[in-house]
């Protein structure tokens, strides 16, 4: 039960909620339950089909990315750290789609990095010439609990109105057959 309501073994977040509805009416006293009530609450954030909520990053040189400044163009974002190998490939996916779109999807890569030389290496290797935000605070941050964001990689595709298309931990099964769909690539 924990790993279905975590993320592993449901199809979707709405799916997840309606299980956890029917766990909470059958079980109102069960505290697991009550603890993951949040978790659950947050992780409907990014649900496909709602509005991906809005927040700003300050990044490294000061500037500040809001995500609704997007708004208008289809935006890739990407949860990452250099110390996860499963998930330093999607710097290497949103390049490529980067170039194959002429740049028409938008990219933010939220990077779990505590070490500045190791996120230093892994732009540097892969050409992140996007906004990449890094507080250097690992997974101690408030955006990734607001978000519910929980593993990673993790993947987000918002649509130009701002709502969910896509999310999930596997890129190319969640969110890379709705970028070729999108945009006509092969």
């Amino acid at each position: 039960m924990k790993h279905f309501l975590q993320g592993e073994g449901a199809d979707n977040q709405i799916e997840r909620s309606e299980l956890y509805n029917l766990l909470c009416q059958s079980q109102p006293d069960n505290k697991l339950l009550i603890i993951w009530r949040q978790e659950i609450e947050n992780r409907n954030k990014i649900a496909v089909g709602k509005k991906f909520p809005q927040f700003e990053l300050v990044m490294r040189d000061s500037s500040v990315v809001n995500v609704s400044d997007y708004k208008g163009k289809y935006l890739l974002l990407t949860f990452w750290a250099g110390w996860n190998s499963n998930s330093t490939s999607l710097l290497f996916h949103t390049r490529r789609l980067r170039r194959q779109t002429n740049k028409e999807l938008a990219a933010i890569s939220y990077s779990l990095d505590v070490n500045p030389r190791l996120l230093a290496s892994a732009e540097r290797s892969d050409t992140v010439d996007w906004p990449n935000y890094c507080d250097f605070r690992g997974w101690n941050n408030t955006h990734l609990s607001t978000l519910g964001i929980r593993d990673i990689p993790y993947s987000v595709l918002v649509d130009t109105a701002q709502v969910v298309v896509a999310e999930g931990e596997n890129f190319e099964k969640d969110i890379l057959p709705h970028i070729k769909q999108i945009f006509n690539l092969k």
